[in-house]
């Protein structure tokens, strides 16, 4: 479901509630689920234009705003669900689910959103690729990933069992997912780029901690004077090809490969990712190639949190 026809779905879903709501209760709860990027101003607009589209379509009426037989129908389609559900129903159980690539009737679905630990143990499972069924906990989920990580199929009962394989991994200089400095000594500096990143020794892209990797995509943000929307999105595509022609350890690295290594940094709070709101104003081209689609979002730049983004581009 592209981004337009899912908001359209979630100003459905919060209009059918009891009680009276208008356009600036459409507002604020578009602001709330939409990306912290997102001004009042283009609030308004965005919730405007939905909400004129919907009244056009004959799916809901105004004054006050609500849903017609015809947008219940539409909103139980869009979600799966008949009857339609209500605001609280879709909020606290449908589409958590549905974000988790669960079908929010089974019962993997049922069980994800029933329980604050539940919740972890889905979130955990579908970000690292994990099985989840209807009786997962999240003890279950930590003791699988724990077991990934220090590469083991032997159940993790207490820190016994995780202790001398992370000691014998210092020894190695591996660390967990090429932890920077894991062997007590400082990572090859970056030098300069017609050198050649493998033959100094430094790791290709693919190799680098995901802090790292993090770390270098956000410098080469703040630098980024080409594939720029305003001062603090860069395209995804723009960035891939700057990395790929100016670092070495980016040579070999594929942007689909870049985009799944943005998806985990920004999953793990190292960078931000933001989706293109308004492709109507932007090159369509670098919106096709910089798409990324992960857990039902959409994301298409990187933000640059620089100091001096606001400082004169």
């Amino acid at each position: 479901m592209a981004l337009r026809r899912r908001l359209e779905t979630l100003v459905l879903a919060y209009l059918n509630a009891t009680g009276k709501r208008g356009a600036a209760d459409v507002r604020k709860m578009v602001q709330r689920y939409h990306p912290e990027d997102l001004s009042a101003a283009e609030a308004r607009g965005l919730v405007d234009e939905v909400v004129a589209a919907l009244v056009a379509a004959g799916l809901i009426e105004t004054r006050p705003l609500r849903l017609t037989e015809a947008g219940r129908a539409r909103l139980g389609a869009d979600l799966g669900t008949r009857p339609a559900p209500s605001w609280r129903q879709a909020e606290a159980k449908i589409l958590p689910a549905l974000a988790l690539g669960l079908d929010p009737s089974s019962p993997e679905g049922r069980h994800a959103v029933y329980a604050t630990d539940s919740v972890r143990a889905a979130v955990l499972a579908r970000e690292a690729g994990l099985p989840f069924g209807k009786r997962t906990t999240l003890t279950q989920t930590v003791n699988a990933l724990a077991q990934r990580a220090i590469g083991t199929s032997r159940l993790v009962r207490s820190a016994r069992d995780i202790k001398p394989r992370l000691a014998g991994a210092w020894l190695r200089g591996d660390g967990i997912d090429g932890a920077p400095g894991a062997n007590g000594a400082e990572e090859p500096k970056t030098r300069d780029r017609g050198e050649g990143a493998h033959a100094l020794g430094e790791p290709p892209a693919a190799a680098l901690g995901i802090e790292a990797f993090a770390q270098v995509v956000r410098e080469a943000a703040a630098r980024a004077d080409s594939g720029r929307f305003g001062d603090r999105k860069v395209f995804v595509s723009a960035l891939w090809r700057a990395l790929s022609a100016d670092d070495p350890r980016f040579a070999s690295m594929t942007i689909e490969e870049f985009k799944a290594r943005l998806v985990e940094a920004n999953a793990r709070r190292h960078l931000t990712l933001a989706r293109a709101d308004y492709v109507a104003a932007m090159d369509p081209v670098e919106v096709a190639r910089s798409h990324i689609e992960n857990l039902n979002s959409d994301f298409h730049f990187v933000v640059d949190d620089s100091e001096n983004t606001e400082a004169g581009r």
